[in-house]
């Protein structure tokens, strides 16, 4: 993501990871238009969402 989204990857604060396999989707109805257009060209993606970071906390609350 250096460059295209962040200056530096150390500006990445929480990262999850994802992978689904098409048959895991069982309801279309809440899909972006972006995710719909990419699952119908029947091709492997990836989609990138770029999100606030959630408030650090201690782990032992």
């Amino acid at each position: 993501m250096k460059i295209l989204v962040y200056v530096d990857d150390r500006q990445v604060t929480d990262l999850t990871v994802k992978r689904r396999k098409l048959t895991e989707f069982l309801d279309f109805t809440a899909i972006s238009p972006l995710i719909a257009e990419a699952l119908a060209a029947a091709q492997e993606f990836i989609y990138v969402k770029i999100d606030l970071p959630t408030e650090p906390m201690e782990l032992n609350q």
